[in-house]
């Protein structure tokens, strides 16, 4: 299956909306599928100090069920995937 959101997605400031504790001057998102359907993100770019960062990998199961956000710890936060058919 062909899934056109597999594969990198670069960020366009311009067009973009972000939060001011949030302004990275240029980004990069590679979206993978994984073997069980579901989807690893990746991503790196550059924040507003110039320093190069890198995101911690994030799973994404597209199911319509909830799963924690491991990665903002204190925070009460459920990520919801679903994956939608065209046509």
């Amino acid at each position: 299956m062909h899934d056109p959101f597999v594969g990198p997605w670069s960020l366009n400031p311009a067009r973009s909306e972000l939060t001011p504790n949030h302004r990275p001057s240029e980004a990069t998102m590679t979206w993978q599928i994984e073997g069980d359907g579901g989807y690893l993100l990746l991503a790196e770019g550059t924040n507003e100090k110039g320093q190069r960062c890198t995101e911690k990998p994030q799973k994404l199961i597209p199911d319509g069920k909830p799963y924690p956000v491991d990665l903002l710890p204190g925070l009460n936060l459920s990520l919801v995937a679903q994956r939608l058919q065209s046509g």
